[in-house]
This record gives C-alpha cells, structure tokens and sequence, in this order.
C-alpha cells in the first residue's frame, strides 16, 4: 500500500490518484480500484487517466475542500462546499 497523504496534501491538489485516494481511505491498491469500477470512489477521466476528484474525496470523510488551505496558515479561505 502507498503511504497516506494527508488531509493537507490533499487539499494542495484538485485531483489524486485511485491509488493515492484508497491509501487516504485506508485501502489497498485493488480495493481501491474495486470500488472505483463499482462506483463507490467518485472518478472523472483527466487526459484518459481515471482521477479521484479531492473535493469529493474529502467529502467522503466529512472535510471540507479549502483551496489551497494549509493546516498552519492564518487568514481567510476560500471554501468550496461539496455536495453528492
């Protein structure tokens, strides 16, 4: 299994890997591409590469999307609300 990102990496991107995406949510390589092919891990096609958006990704863990965000940073952020 690939090493976790974190919630900050992710937020550093708009899109991840199937791979990546199962090592944040705590599955293997092939379970990630299980539930991938079935549905249950939200992809779109990027340059005929299938890529977990991260907003949704987030979303399935219950975090928010911040642009940019990073975990020590002060100010505001812009904050996109991810609905299903």
């Amino acid at each position: 299994m690939s090493a976790a990102p974190s919630v900050a990496d992710l937020r550093r991107v708009t899109t991840t890997t199937i791979t990546t995406a199962g090592a944040f949510l705590g599955m293997s390589k092939s379970a990630a591409y299980r539930a991938a092919d079935a549905g249950d891990l939200p992809t779109i096609q990027v340059s005929g590469h299938r890529r977990v958006p991260t907003p949704l990704l987030l979303g399935l863990v219950g975090l928010p999307y911040e642009v940019g965000a990073l975990p020590t940073t002060t100010g505001p952020h812009i904050t996109q609300e991810v609905t299903s």
